[in-house]
């Protein structure tokens, strides 16, 4: 009779365990019944892609470095924008916020992750009509390394809310 009752008492605990699981199973497939539509529903969308360049200017040589972008990438961008390679650009000045910070911000959008396949072989015939070949151009990044540091670049989706 005792080994009765033991039997009984492991076959609840099986029972009672397996569908415990089986609830905790279901409750996680479908959304709660007390949740309300908007708790499901994304508040958001993702839009544009920004491609972010931070950089910092030497002492004395911010002017500078803006008006040599200004000749140059201005001017770039803006037939790449006439082009539709790009949707728009650009170029933000602050004060650094201590010695290791960077105090421009140049920003280019562009549509989508796929507008940026490719885009060096559709920005190098803008790149070579206002700078030049490739030559021209390192000799004008290597100008520019006296004037600013750049820190690096950041590629960021913008945050549409609905």
């Amino acid at each position: 009779m005792n080994k009765l009752i033991r039997i009984a008492v492991i076959t609840m605990l099986v029972l009672s365990t397996a569908l415990s699981y089986e609830a905790s199973a279901q409750n996680r497939r479908q959304p709660r019944r007390d949740q309300s539509y908007s708790q499901n529903k994304k508040e958001f969308r993702e839009g544009h892609v920004w491609l972010l360049t931070m950089i910092q200017t030497k002492p004395g040589a911010g002017e500078d470095y803006i008006k040599s972008l200004k000749s140059t990438l201005r001017r770039m961008d803006e037939e790449a924008v006439r082009q539709g390679v790009m949707v728009s650009y650009k170029m933000l000045s602050g004060m650094s916020a201590n010695s290791s910070d960077w105090d421009i911000l140049l920003m280019e959008e562009y549509r989508d992750m796929a507008s940026l396949d490719g885009i060096d072989d559709r920005m190098k015939p803008i790149r070579e009509k206002f700078v030049g070949d490739d030559e021209a151009t390192r000799g004008l990044m290597q100008a520019r390394t006296g004037q600013r540091t750049i820190f690096g670049d950041k590629l960021m989706r913008e945050i549409v809310f609905d």
